[in-house]
This record gives structure tokens, sequence and C-alpha cells, in this order.
């Protein structure tokens, strides 16, 4: 075998798949400080951390977690099983590479690296079926892969949401053209992914505005295109239908959280605090106003003018790209050209408030509401079609006919001028050494091309432009790494500490401590939300987050058993602040129980209940934990004398509490957290989150996106091989 291969045969036939391979690990080594170095995830990209890590370390134990016992002393779990797209299959390749033995920081990071690639494969492809030639949709793809796209890998999470939007307009794009089953199943797929990850009105955003401009371009195609759906749809009625079905399945949990979001389940303050709308999941409009498309562009403009200085969230796209745009300025505007630009102009006009577009939107649209991130449409929608629009410019460019003597010298004239300009410019800039190198080896790639006496082939253009995309930004990212300031360090980013902890604080390393110190102080800005507002929790621990102070509050909640001999029924409209914070700060032994509350104030003689409660610090003969997990607390008990037991993680109504086996009473004690009586001598308590129903949905929900993948994979897998012996 090894004497019938040939070097040569073989790089001439897969020369595009080893350049394209290439291109990946060029990348890969321009972020190997993120990928292969613990704790260098940032901001929103280590929240995700936590709550992917959680999410999958609870599932590998077959528990899916819908209640989330460490944000916020304990919330509903499903806000963030839906930001992170919890049916998304892709996910399990994290657990499997843990079960390889490599390290869970690793297994994430390279998650997250394979499915940025896989959504740079789909651009790619996109960009194939519009371009209608590998050249031009290589330079499309380098563009994006390399641009400040990949960097929002490591302190953002709108990737997520963006991969499968890419993969979504490449079956779109190529089912309207050649209607068949497999990129049926690629749309349905897609939209599967969308619909159940963080904020799907974003896609929705990006497609009605592509059919928008579609149909002011190309209205002329849209007969055809609908006559070749009837026909796929007249012949595969069976199919169709299932695929509706299961479509309509996958926008059940964003529905279900919207009704809850409604009815004020949870409490979203940081970004509702000010508005009086039922929905908390509303925006209010001064928060959408802060930061959108032009705030970004001015935030990176000031990075860009010294790249020795470059950061996270700064937008940017390799030099050589720049050196395109320029030189296509002199080209012809195409039809697709100006496709693209308005396209993006629409984009762009979205993405700032104070346009009339944007405000037409927000008063006219409902889902405009709940919109907080309008400069995500900059990086999820603006970024690739400008690296569309590049690729465009570079076809016409090249296209650009040289045959008689004036054509010759205008084009040679306007090569110089512009590497000229540029290298001037970057001098008075004392712009980074990479800069320069390009502009030279670009200044020499254009006139030797346009030289016509020189046959470059294509294996030698290829390369020529992986080159001159490359070489820029991987200075840049060196930069990147080295302004870094990482932050990361969550509590329960570690599986470790996934266990039962009697006091907060009392056994965790000190770097732990003081990322908890940072959580508990941090806040932002006042002046559109209130200073003391959190992001995500239950409505009554928001109400205590916001009036008690801080330091009172967390020393009473770090202590997760306190045990009271008397209660005392509390009305909700009656609730004292002042003397609620000054019972959590000296911890009388006695309780607040509010809401319906139909028990006892007290068993035994009350003479006998002065002094403080008791704190419990670990097990013993009273008290014993048996088990933990996300949607279950079990324990043991044997008091001398009835007590009334709080647990300090937040009481919610799907809740439920079991003495011995049988139901009982589960109260909101001390204003938001669990309180129930448990009765002297030995027994055992259960407490369970969630009904039946709500884990066999979920559990089947995952079952339908794996058999949905798997599905599509043979499709496409069959496809191929029919093509390929046709």
């Amino acid at each position: 075998m090894l004497a019938m291969f040939k070097p040569k045969e073989f790089l001439s036939r897969y020369h595009f798949l080893i350049l394209f391979i290439l291109a990946f690990l060029i990348w890969i080594f321009a972020f190997r400080h993120f990928i292969f170095t613990p704790s260098r995830l940032i901001n929103d990209a280590g929240s995700y951390y936590e709550q992917i890590t959680n999410y999958l370390y609870n599932l590998s134990h077959g528990i899916y977690p819908l209640w989330n016992p460490p944000f916020e002393y304990g919330n509903p779990n499903e806000f963030f099983l839906r930001r992170i797209g919890s049916f998304n299959p892709f996910l399990f390749l994290i657990l499997f590479l843990d079960r390889l033995g490599i390290p869970h920081f690793l297994s994430y990071n390279l998650f997250l690296v394979s499915y940025y690639f896989l959504g740079m494969v789909g651009f790619y492809l996109l960009a194939k079926n519009i371009f209608g030639q590998r050249g031009t949709a290589f330079v499309a793809f380098l563009i994006l892969l390399f641009s400040a796209l990949g960097t929002r890998l490591f302190d953002s999470y709108f990737l997520f949401a963006t991969i499968p939007i890419i993969w979504f307009f490449y079956f779109f794009c190529t089912f309207s053209l050649t209607p068949q089953r497999h990129w049926c199943l690629g749309i349905v797929f897609s939209l599967m992914i969308i619909m159940t990850t963080y904020i799907p009105f974003y896609f929705v955003t990006i497609f009605l505005s592509f059919l928008v401009c579609y149909t002011f371009f190309y209205g002329h195609t849209f007969a055809s295109i609908l006559r070749r759906y009837v026909d796929f749809i007249t012949a595969n009625k069976i199919f169709v239908t299932l695929c509706i079905v299961v479509l309509f399945i996958s926008f059940l949990p964003g529905i279900f959280l919207f009704q809850e979001a409604s009815q004020g389940t949870f409490a979203l303050p940081f970004r509702h605090s000010t508005l009086t709308t039922q929905n908390v999941l509303e925006v209010d409009k001064r928060l959408i106003e802060w930061w959108a498309i032009l705030e970004d562009l001015a935030f990176s403009s000031y990075f860009l003018r010294n790249l020795r200085e470059y950061e996270f969230a700064i937008f940017y796209i390799p030099l050589f790209a720049f050196i395109i745009f320029l030189l296509g300025l002199a080209t012809r505007i195409t039809k697709r050209l100006a496709f693209f630009f308005v396209w993006a102009l629409v984009g762009f006009l979205i993405g700032i408030p104070s346009t009339v577009v944007s405000q037409f939107l927000y008063n006219h649209i409902f889902y405009f509401k709940y919109l907080r991130n309008l400069h995500f449409f900059l990086w999820m929608m603006l970024l690739p079609i400008i690296a569309l629009m590049l690729a465009e410019q570079w076809y016409n460019f090249l296209a650009f006919t040289t045959n008689s003597k004036r054509s010759k010298r205008f084009i040679y004239g306007l090569i110089i001028i512009v590497h000229v300009l540029l290298m001037t410019y970057f001098i008075k800039q004392e712009e980074i050494i990479s800069s320069f190198i390009v502009i030279f080896f670009s200044l020499i790639f254009f006139l030797i091309y346009f030289c016509r006496s020189v046959n470059i082939s294509e294996r030698i253009l290829l390369w020529s432009i992986l080159g001159l995309i490359v070489i820029q930004p991987l200075e840049v990212y060196g930069y990147l790494f080295k302004n870094s300031a990482f932050e990361y360090g969550y509590l329960y980013a570690d599986p470790k500490h996934f266990r039962f902890i009697y006091i907060i604080g009392e056994d965790l390393q000190e770097e732990i401590q003081k990322i908890i110190k940072f959580a508990g102080e941090y806040r932002f800005p006042a002046g559109w939300v209130g200073q003391k507002d959190i992001y995500y929790g239950l409505p009554w621990y928001s109400f205590l987050y916001a009036n008690i102070n801080g330091d009172v509050f967390y020393e009473y909640k770090r202590h997760k058993i306190r045990l009271y001999d008397r209660v005392l029924s509390l009305s909700d409209r009656d609730i004292d602040v002042r003397k609620i914070e000054q019972v959590f700060r000296t911890s009388p032994n006695i309780a607040f129980v509010t809401g319906d509350y139909q028990g006892p104030e007290f068993y035994g003689d009350p003479k006998k209940f002065a002094g403080k409660c008791q704190i419990l610090r670990g097990d013993s003969e009273e008290f014993q934990m048996v088990r933990f997990t996300a949607n279950e607390v079990k324990f043991k008990t044997n008091f001398k004398n009835a007590k009334f037991l709080v647990y300090n993680d937040n009481f919610d109504p799907k809740w439920k509490a079991y003495l011995d086996g049988q139901p009982t009473a589960l109260y909101r004690a001390n204003i938001s957290f669990k309180g129930l009586w448990i009765p002297t001598g030995e027994h055992e308590v259960d407490l369970r989150y969630g009904e039946t129903v709500s884990y066999v949905f979920n559990y089947l929900m995952l079952v339908l996106f794996v058999f949905v993948f798997i599905m599509l994979v043979t499709a496409c897998y069959q496809a191929k091989s029919v093509k390929n012996k046709g």
C-alpha cells in the first residue's frame, strides 16, 4: 500500500482540502493560548461555561436539571437551558471528550472551536452556492474565519445562535434551487436549534430582512422557486407533514418560557426593573439604547488605531480584506453586490435605536421589545455579509480586463496608489510590523497577477490568498492574549463543586471566595437600571437582594440550613424591610412564613425558645444529608424537639416536600426560601422539584433532536453516494 502512495498525486488531488485544513490549523495556532490554557473565558463566555458544565454534569448522572441550585441560591433552570440550547446534540461532544480523559476545560474549548469551524464550513458552502466557484468562496471563508468573529468564542455567547443561522441559510438556499429531502431536513434541524437557543428573534429579523431585500432585487425568481416548493410538497406530503410537526414541537420550550415570563414566575430586574409591563422578558428601552451598533463601532475605532492594544469585542477584519475593498471600489457595481450592500444597510439601521427603521420596529413588532443587544446584529449579520461583499469585490477585481495599454496603466496605477497610500498612513500611525508585510506582498501579488506574461494557477492563487489574509491576524491575536485580563473562576464550574455545602465559602479556595465577593459587590452604572438589580432570579429573592444590606444578606444566606422553634405568619403586604434586615443580622429563634400559612406557631413551651436560631455546620446525629442533586434534596433528621427547618434555597411552588414518603406542607420562609416543620424522632425528608411530565418532555426532546440529526447525516450521506455513483 505504501509503495502505491504517490505524494505528488495526493497533493494535486486534495490540495484544496489540505489548504482548507491548514487554514483551521493556523487559526488554532493563533488562539492556542486561549484553547489550551485553563481559565481563559471571560464575561458571558465564562457564564455559559458554567451553565453548560452544570447541565452536562447533571445529564451525565441521569438528571435533567430543571432547577439550578448554584445560581442566586436556586432558580428554575429553563431560562438558562434555553440560552445554551440544551437540546443541541453537538453539546454531547464535550461529554465524549471528557470520557476520553481530556481535562474538562479543554473538552469545552475543543467543542467551542469545533462548533465555530462547523459554522465556517457552512459559510464556505453557502458562499460557494452564491458565487458558483470555490476560489471566491474561499476568500469569503478566510475573511470571516480570521475576522474578530472567532474571538467572541472566549468572551461572548452569540455564536451559539450564529452557527445554526449560517447553516440554515445554506440549507435554505440549496433547497430553493434543488428541493430534496436532505436539504429540507437541514432546514428543519437548523430551525430546531435556532428556536431552542438564546433568543430566536435575531434569526427572525435577519431572515425577514433577507426576504425583503431578495424580493426587491430578485423578485422575478419567486414564481419558479414557489413552483419547486409546491412540486416538492405534493410529492412528499407525509414527509413535509412530519417536518412541520417536529418544528412545532421544537417551538414549545420557547412558548412555555414566554408564558412563565408573562406570569411573573421569575424576575429579570436588570433589564425590566423600570418597566410596568407584565412580561419580564421585555427590556427597558434605555438599556437597548445604551449599547448598540454605533457604540460598538466607536469602541472598536479607539483600539483599531493601535492594534497593539487590541482586546475582545473589537470589530476587526484582516488588513488584506481592506485592500480588497479599496481596490474593489474601481470595479463595476453588480446586482449581487448591491443586494449585499442593501441587506447590510438594513441590518445596520435595525441595530441603531435612533433610526426610523429601528423605532418603527420597536413600536410595531412585538418581539423587538425583547431584544437587548442590538449590537449583536453587527456580528451575527453584518460581518458575514461584509465577507460576502468583499468576496464579490475580489471576484470582480480579478476579472478586470487589461487588453489595452490604457487599462493596464489604470490597473497598475490603482494598485500602486492604494498600496503606497496605505504604507504611508501606517508609517505615520506606527502600525504593527505585520501590516507592512501584508502591504508589501499584496503589492507584489497584484502586480504579478495582472502581468499577463506570468501564469498564476488556481493553486498558487489560493495559497497566496491564505498567506495574505492570515499574516496580520497572527500578530493581532497575539496582542489580544497579552491584553486580556482573565477574571474567570466560577464557583460551580468544576464538577467537584456539585455537592451540598452547609456554609458557603468556608471550604472553598481563596480565589473562589474572591469571585463570590466580586459577584456580590458588582453593580452596573446607575441611571438606567437600579444599582442593586440582579440579572435573573426569583421575584422575592430579587426583592431582598435590592433592599437588604448586601453584607447582612450574604452572611445570612450562606448558611444553608437553619433550625427554628417558632414561626411568625407574615402577609406579603406587611413586610417591613428594616425589620427583616434586623432579623437577618441578629438571627433570632423565629422564622417568618409568608403566604397562606395554616400551620402552628410553635411546638412545646414558648418560654424555652429564646436566643438565636440553630445553624447546622455539618452532618450530626440530628441531621444527615443523604442526597443532593439539582432537582432533589433528601436528608434524615432525629430532633429531640420539633423544628421548623429553613433551607436557604429559593422557594418555588413546583417544589414538593415529603416526610417519610408522605406529602407534607412546604412554605415560603424568611421571605424567599424553603421552610417546613419536622417532628421529633427519626424521619426522612425529601424535597423534589418539578412534575414527571416535565422530565419526560425534556428527555423526549433530547431524543427527538438526536434522531433528526442522525436522519440528516444519513440522508446527506446517501444523497452524496447516489451523486457519486451517477
